[in-house]
């Protein structure tokens, strides 16, 4: 497989941002002309020739191991992200639990409306614990669901 022919090497983002900034005529006599890349050409002709079975078999073997080393990385990156969307909602999970708990906490520390009937009073107090065990059975669940996680992570 044919080596990268781009490069991020700095004498070349210089050059291209050299160029890129000539008019056309300055490109044509800045830019190098067809003898220079023969003569450039020809030089590493005498290089290939020389590199040989040993060297081209470790230019094989760097290339195959290049190759596993980005699929590695691609992996754990995959990886990080799935762990940073789960990290994420669980987060958002944990916000919402507590934002409902103030607001249970805010009506529990509310006084007695005497104005109110004891039967709308009685519904109202009944609405906030039904709210209560409803926030509970949320709490449960997403200890559940974290448990698992950790247990499918460490498996992993």
């Amino acid at each position: 497989e044919p080596l990268p022919t781009h490069s991020t090497h700095p004498s070349v983002v210089m050059d291209s941002a050299y160029y890129g900034t000539l008019s056309v005529d300055e490109l044509q006599t800045a830019a190098p002309d067809a003898q220079d890349m023969n003569v450039a050409a020809s030089l590493q002709e005498p290089f290939e020739t020389t590199l040989g079975d040993p060297a081209s078999s470790k230019l094989d073997d760097l290339q195959r191991s290049w190759e596993t080393l980005k699929n590695v990385i691609s992996e754990k990156q995959r990886t990080l992200y799935e762990a940073l969307e789960r990290q994420q909602k669980y987060q958002d999970s944990v916000q919402s639990v507590s934002a409902k708990m103030e607001s249970i906490e805010g009506k529990l520390g509310e006084a007695l409306d005497a104005d109110k009937s004891h039967d709308v009073q009685m519904a109202a107090h009944q609405a906030l614990m039904d709210g209560i065990v409803t926030l509970q059975d949320e709490i449960n669940e997403l200890q559940i669901c974290f448990a698992e996680e950790l247990v499918s992570d460490t498996v992993d």
